[in-house]
């Protein structure tokens, strides 16, 4: 594999490609206290500048920054002292580049993890500036056969996530994302040209990740979508509900012909009555149910009864199309999949959960909390694997779970995050109950290994087992640390589970 190899100076950063005889030099002036700014030229030709986007352009290097605006770009928000070196590599072909994914990490091989879940954000739309969605991001491919192979050559199975709240900026201000049935045919065209280029290295597929967070009270730009002024709030919920259901099935199905395997994905938030009020019993249900109307089109190819009728009873039903309940036949999946992170408590005539600013839920006195506001029950998920199978009796699989923290390095330079370990040792124990108990529960994906932003672009909300080191606004120099759970966790793969 050819390099790009980046030379940092007092001045300049020098970037020379291996598969080329010549340098790019970028030079840059400070101006401002974490901006830097820059003005190309090539070594070859000083008297032709070239602007950001330009250098961006010629080594596809759009990967290497996720602030990258209108063309002409001349500033890239970096401090001075951040280092390169290391963090991009060369594929074979000429030109085409791809962010350092394992090399920058070598934490992550080895943690010797035994699967890999991750989210295909690259392979979408090709931004030409005039965007066409039928024209495709090719250099996004190339970026997942190899991020792909490289995770098999290390004995990872992968279980790539075709959307995972990334709707496209450009499909969401001329369709209204999934509110319009335009862009669930745009999507299903994506995901099979998806499934067509990695169908020979993929056995194991999610569709959409967390896909009842539609349901949460608060906005639906998760999705792409809108409210228009003057329509119901839950009506239009449910609209985006039965197209990104209609979506699924469609995909589902295009996965079953070529051989492949589905998960089908839910968040459940155990949600406990609050007292033995049997009208808070009710609303309890009723808060299960946002996760059990897709978790039945998962096992059973329909909407189950309560959540279909309670549309038509409150007037919120959405616009369904002659053949699509056939449709929805079609997305009955091979296994059903959860993430699992805390429970709340129901009580009549009060939201439970809602998702503005953040998943905010009620406070249960029996439960702790996080610094968060998220309880902490282990015994929930226990209860949850339960439920699930005795409801659909099908093979489940947690793929998310983990703990979210402000993680601090101490005067020794480590991360003591025995909060962590505790957090994962408990619920791993409850999961394992769960399976003696009789529940097919097939495996476990923690969320996540390495320290990333959280959906709400926050930082200091850390998952990872290695630390980043970087703020929310301060990149600071991007080095990654083992915390204490890295090693901890290492051994339980290494034990499968029989060691905690």
């Amino acid at each position: 594999i050819a390099t790009l190899t980046i030379e940092v100076t007092d001045t300049s950063y020098v970037f020379t490609n291996t598969n080329k005889t010549n340098k790019t030099v970028v030079e840059f002036s400070s101006v401002g206290s974490s901006d830097v700014g820059y003005t190309i030229a090539d070594v070859k030709d000083p008297q032709a500048a070239k602007s950001w986007a330009d250098l961006l352009d010629e080594y596809s290097l759009s990967r290497f920054t996720s602030v990258v605006g209108e063309e002409g770009l001349t500033t890239f928000p970096v401090p001075t002292n951040f280092d390169l070196e290391g963090w991009v590599d060369f594929s074979e072909e000429e030109g085409t580049s791809m962010l350092l994914y394992l090399s920058s990490t070598p934490e992550v091989t080895e943690e010797t993890l035994s699967s890999y879940g991750a989210q295909l954000v690259e392979a979408g739309f090709e931004d030409t500036g005039e965007i066409d969605e039928n024209t495709y991001n090719e250099a996004g491919f190339q970026f997942y056969d190899e991020f792909i192979d490289a995770l098999k050559e290390r004995g990872m199975e992968p279980i790539p996530t075709l959307y995972h709240f990334e709707m496209p900026v450009y499909l969401q201000e001329k369709y209204n994302g999934f509110a319009n049935r335009k862009v669930v045919d745009i999507f299903v065209e994506l995901c099979k040209k998806i499934v067509d280029r990695y169908n020979d290295k993929v056995n194991y597929w999610i569709i959409f990740n967390e896909q009842n967070g539609i349901l949460q009270k608060g906005p639906k730009m998760f999705f792409g979508g809108v409210c228009p002024e003057g329509m119901n709030p839950q009506t239009f919920d449910n609209q985006i509900m039965h197209n990104t259901l209609i979506a699924h099935s469609l995909v589902n199905d295009y996965i079953h012909q070529k051989g492949g395997k589905v998960m089908g994905m839910a968040t459940v938030v155990q949600s406990y009555p609050e007292t033995c009020h049997p009208l808070d019993t009710l609303e309890s249900m009723k808060a299960q149910s946002e996760a059990y109307v897709f978790l039945d089109v998962f096992a059973r190819g329909h909407y189950n009864s309560y959540y279909y009728a309670n549309m038509k009873n409150e007037g919120t039903m959405p616009e369904i199309l002659d053949g699509d309940f056939d449709i929805l036949k079609l997305g009955k999946t091979d296994y059903l999949s959860i993430s699992y992170y805390m429970s709340t408590i129901s009580h009549y005539g009060e939201q439970s959960l809602t998702n503005v600013n953040d998943v905010v839920i009620k406070k249960n006195p029996y439960l702790e909390m996080s610094d968060f506001g998220w309880s902490i029950d282990p015994v929930g998920l226990r209860i949850t694997l339960r439920q699930l199978y005795d409801r659909y009796e099908m093979p489940i699989y947690v793929v998310e779970n983990g703990f979210g923290c402000d993680d601090e390095i101490n005067e020794n330079g480590e991360i003591i995050d025995d909060y962590r370990i505790d957090y994962m040792r408990k619920h791993i124990e409850e999961m394992k109950k769960a399976v003696e108990e009789g529940v097919d529960c097939r495996g476990y994906l923690v969320w996540g290994p390495v320290d990333i932003l959280s959906s709400r672009a926050n930082m200091n909300k850390r998952y990872g087992m290695i630390y980043v080191n970087r703020k929310n606004n301060d990149l600071k120099d991007m080095k990654r640390m083992k915390k204490k759970s890295f090693d901890w966790y290492k051994h339980v793969i290494e034990t499968n589970g029989e060691e905690l």
